[in-house]
């Protein structure tokens, strides 16, 4: 007669059950291991040919366990499990951010309901349609469903794009963008508009951008607030609001491509592939360049009253970079920007002009912190901005403001 296995916790009690061979197992047994491998008394019954009471006192009379015994240490054993399943998952999660959750179940070994289980809010990092993304299109491919586009929606903005794009089930503006160089000219090409937008001087080339993108989806960061705080704690990389600026969408679709880069699964041209994988030093990027050099020499042009509206139209007409960029890399308000290079800065007490107002309103709309009066509120303050109530008194209402701000 085979050993009696000897007794332990609850959980050691089923484990020893589950290890042994059942073709050397006695009757009584079998039939504790068939309980212990989840089988109801009464199933247990149906193989053997005894009803299910008659089970109960088999196990409970010629094994060291009672079904009672066996059916607690079950459940344990099972939330164990459970246990160390999810935390497999998870860790797989981390490990390969964006992949589809049928590759979870192949890797993992686990049922797709226990992984939707594990997976928790982490769910909708892997469940996406689309995964594999359209076959790639030629140039002119692109070309001809910009000129589509054109024809269809009268738009030419890279975000009414991305939403005709996804409707029609052609690559969106990121395709586009990178093809091309730009959205903008891109669609010069395509006789969207009738040239090309004047490049700025830039720190980050477009695929220095793309390599941030592709570098925070690797860590983890999938939403949008989660990337933005991060792009913000590393030195020398680019701001999240550059990055959608310069990539021309939104960033859900920035983050599908990074995720289709990360697995091999871009439809993109393979150099460029491999440039945007390559990590970068981001500390490098720190700029020894003195912002205050630009203001400089806004002032030898313009005078000592350098308001932010006179500076913006230089600045577009001289390459310099925008004024939302030197309080940002000087970390100063504009008013003390502009007494730093000795201008004279505009005071409360001085009226300040519709054009100036105007000029805040844009810089506020373009830097995706909303549209609303109290967003603008939280935005103006380490810039010095005019009060919200400011402008909608000036303008006759936040919306009329708004309005002309977009015009």
């Amino acid at each position: 007669m085979t050993e009696v296995p000897e007794l332990g916790s609850a959980s050691s009690i089923v484990a020893r059950i589950w290890r042994e061979d059942p073709d050397t197992l006695p009757r009584a047994y079998q039939m504790a291991r068939r309980y212990a491998l989840g089988q109801t008394l009464q199933e247990v019954g149906d193989v053997f040919g005894i009803t299910r009471e008659r089970v109960r006192q088999v196990i409970n009379n010629e094994t060291p366990w009672t079904t009672a015994m066996i059916g607690e240490a079950r459940k344990r054993l099972i939330l164990e499990r459970e246990a160390v399943e999810c935390e497999a998952t998870v860790a797989w999660s981390h490990a390969n951010p964006g992949l589809p959750i049928s590759k979870a179940v192949a890797d993992l070994g686990i049922p797709e309901s226990l992984v939707r289980k594990h997976l928790g809010r982490r769910l909708s990092w892997h469940e996406r349609a689309g995964w594999a993304g359209p076959e790639r299109r030629s140039d002119q491919e692109l070309l001809d469903d910009l000129v589509r586009f054109y024809r269809e929606t009268g738009q030419t903005t890279s975000t009414a794009y991305a939403r005709w794009a996804r409707s029609n089930e052609v690559p969106g503006p990121q395709t586009v963008a990178k093809r091309f160089g730009s959205w903008n000219a891109a669609a010069a090409k395509a006789g969207l508009k009738k040239t090309a937008p004047i490049e700025r001087d830039r720190r980050h080339s477009d695929d220095d951008l793309w390599a941030m993108a592709v570098e925070g989806v690797r860590c983890g960061k999938f939403t949008a607030r989660e990337f933005e705080d991060w792009a913000a704690s590393v030195p020398g990389a680019p701001s999240f609001a550059l990055l959608r600026q310069r990539l021309d969408g939104g960033w859900t679709d920035i983050r599908e491509e990074a995720l289709k880069v990360i697995h091999n699964r871009s439809v993109s041209d393979p150099v460029w592939v491999a440039e945007v994988s390559r990590v970068r030093d981001w500390e490098a990027f720190l700029s020894h360049e003195d912002p205050l050099d630009h203001m400089r020499a806004a002032r030898l042009a313009l005078g000592p009253s350098i308001t932010m509206a006179r500076y913006a139209e230089w600045a577009q007409a001289n390459k310099r970079p925008a004024a939302m960029t030197i309080l940002r890399r000087s970390g100063k308000r504009w008013a003390e920007v502009v007494e730093a290079v000795g201008g004279t800065p505009v005071h409360k007490q001085v009226r300040i002009e519709d054009g100036e107002l105007l000029a805040w309103m844009r810089a506020f709309l373009e830097s995706n912190c909303g549209a609303g009066y109290n967003s603008y509120e939280e935005w103006r303050v380490p810039f010095g901005a005019p009060g919200a109530g400011t402008i909608a008194t000036r303008f006759g209402g936040w919306e009329i403001a708004r309005s002309l701000a977009q015009a």
